[in-house]
């Protein structure tokens, strides 16, 4: 099976239970990193860091280190979203304080939908476009603008955006009941975003 994990590297407990079970997986599929990396499109390296504890990996090298392991996606991405919430619950309180609940202007929304795009893994533009579906509900260029405070984002946008960044049922309402505030707020016109995208 190649070698060992090693102690894990984080007193973080969600990251530790990510970190556990991605090494359960491998335990129970008898496979080596390299053998891991021939059926992903991740180095033996990245693999192994994804198992030590270091931070939260990208919730693609979770989900492709599930597959190789012929383990259940789902609750793999179930562990990274809770990992990846509890990492940044520990940030700054700018980002804790963005929930859709609390948004009544399109200057709070483009703020929200920033964090949340960083809560969900900073996901590329063109990932969250795929993502949203093949009828084409969030086009990687109008995203672009939005995100970047070139333009307001249509209803549907917000909803395919936060969709893409895995909220549904409640939480996707709460995302629709915000841009209906932000919508109804008289100071749109003059509105000037105050992101910018990196």
């Amino acid at each position: 099976m190649g070698r060992s994990d090693g102690p894990l590297c984080t007193e973080n407990d969600s990251v530790a239970d990510l970190a556990r079970w991605l090494r359960e997986q491998r335990q129970r599929a008898q496979l080596s990193y390299e053998e891991m990396a021939a059926l992903t499109p991740f180095s033996a390296s990245t693999l192994s860091r994804a198992a030590k504890g270091h931070g939260v990996p990208r919730q693609a090298v979770v989900e492709a280190y599930a597959r190789a392991c012929d383990a259940d996606v789902r609750r793999a991405r179930n562990l990274w979203r809770m990992a990846r919430r509890e990492v940044l619950q520990e940030g700054p309180p700018a980002f804790r304080a963005f929930r859709p609940e609390i948004v009544s202007t399109f200057a709070d929304l483009h703020t929200a939908m920033l964090a949340l795009r960083q809560w969900s893994g900073s996901p590329s533009l063109k990932e969250l476009e795929v993502r949203a579906g093949d009828n084409g509900e969030l086009p990687h260029s109008t995203l672009h603008r939005v995100l970047r405070g070139e333009s307001l984002p249509h209803r549907h946008h917000v909803l395919a955006f936060v969709r893409a960044c895995g909220e549904s049922g409640a939480a996707a309402q709460q995302w629709a009941a915000a841009w209906d505030r932000a919508q109804r707020d008289t100071r749109r016109e003059t509105f000037w975003w105050p992101g910018r995208l990196d």
